[in-house]
């Protein structure tokens, strides 16, 4: 108390040594996870989760979706998957094994929940998505695009400096894949599974920050004269899947418990004061934006303006586009409690500040 900063994150993986479990064919050697009516909410938290149960939430989701099912994809197979992801995670703040679960576990509640949105999508569009969403921040080193080509990173040079990240990440799941008892598309005709790499892929790159006013201004588009989605189109499909991963990687501010988005913006905040640090270190041109995230002032208005300037254009889009988003998960009520509360403590901390200013005046 009494300080103008942000509370410190604490750091835990919860992919450690000693959170493996057993891949065999049973169901019933899942370990306990969160009972059904949790894991289809999007209220979920996931942060006392280890990522054992993660992994078996994974597994239930494949269940509850019927692509186990539809695709006679052996249960230890998803189980091995989703596993080795676990253990492709760094423990950094925000783009962990918890970061992917999360957004996994959000699309999985919107396409189980409301058809809307799956119809839109064939079973294996729905195969790529989730096998593209648990992968789709494996590897991340809590840094930027930005600061591994300022760096000339190896990874630069191997992307060519164009999505550098969304592309080492697509590569890290297919290197998965390529191992034994491990690909989700195993059981795929050749022609299907192609398709499903592709889509696959298509999701990771759609999760670039540098994607979104394009895919933003692709879906006004839309909506305004009324072309909907068609699932006989596999160029639409493609583009689904990619709307639907970006869509729910920056999902936190419509988390109906404003404690969880809290976290997450907690998270992402400290990421950017890291780097904002090792810039200064490095003598790279600082990221000016990210200045003031180390003060609870700071990261009240960082919270406003992303959900001003970035979420509200593209999920009011697809709220509209997709109705039964509001009516059946409540989301945009959320994003405007969300946004409500952010703004509140925005008020009350720059009235603090503007007292402890008068008084250091007297």
């Amino acid at each position: 108390e009494g300080t103008d900063r942000c509370c410190s994150v604490v750091l835990r993986d919860p992919c450690r040594r000693g959170t493996e479990w057993d891949h065999s064919e049973s169901r019933a050697s899942l370990p306990h996870a969160a009972t059904g009516s949790d894991l289809t909410s999007f209220a979920l938290d996931p942060f006392n989760l280890q990522g054992a149960e993660m992994c078996a939430m994974y597994c239930q989701m494949m269940e509850q979706l019927g692509l186990r099912e539809s695709f006679k994809i052996p249960s230890n197979v998803i189980a091995a998957y989703a596993s080795e992801t676990c253990a492709q995670y760094r423990n950094v703040p925000y783009h962990s094994f918890t970061h992917a679960f999360s957004v996994t576990q959000f699309l999985f509640v919107e396409c189980l929940r409301i058809r809307q949105v799956s119809q839109t999508l064939l079973p294996s569009d729905l195969l790529a998505l989730f096998a593209a969403a648990l992968v789709h921040d494996a590897g991340h080193p809590g840094t930027n695009n930005g600061w591994e080509v300022a760096n000339k990173t190896n990874l630069a040079a191997r992307y060519d400096g164009k999505a550098v990240l969304e592309q080492y990440h697509a590569a890290v799941g297919q290197e998965i894949m390529a191992k034994r008892g491990r690909n989700m598309f195993g059981t795929l005709s050749p022609e299907l599974a192609e398709e499903a790499r592709r889509n696959y892929v298509h999701a990771i790159l759609m999760t670039d920050m540098a994607e979104h006013a394009t895919m933003v201004k692709q879906l006004q588009a839309r909506s305004e004269t009324g072309k909907a989605f068609q699932v006989e189109d596999s160029k639409d499909r493609m583009e689904m899947v990619g709307v639907l991963l970006h869509s729910a990687d920056i999902s936190n501010p419509l988390v109906p418990t404003f404690n969880v988005c809290r976290t997450w913006a907690e998270r992402i905040s400290q990421e950017f004061i890291n780097q904002y640090q090792m810039e200064v270190k490095a003598n790279l041109p600082p990221t000016q934006m990210w200045a003031n995230l180390n003060s609870r002032a700071g990261l009240y208005k960082s919270q406003v303006g992303f959900i001003d300037f970035m979420v509200a254009p593209l999920w009011k889009t697809l709220l509209s586009m997709f109705p039964n988003l509001q009516r059946v998960g409540g989301l945009g009520e959320a994003l405007e409690a969300n946004r409500s509360s952010w703004a509140q403590l925005l008020r009350e901390e720059e009235e603090q500040l503007e007292k402890k200013s008068l008084q250091n005046q007297k």
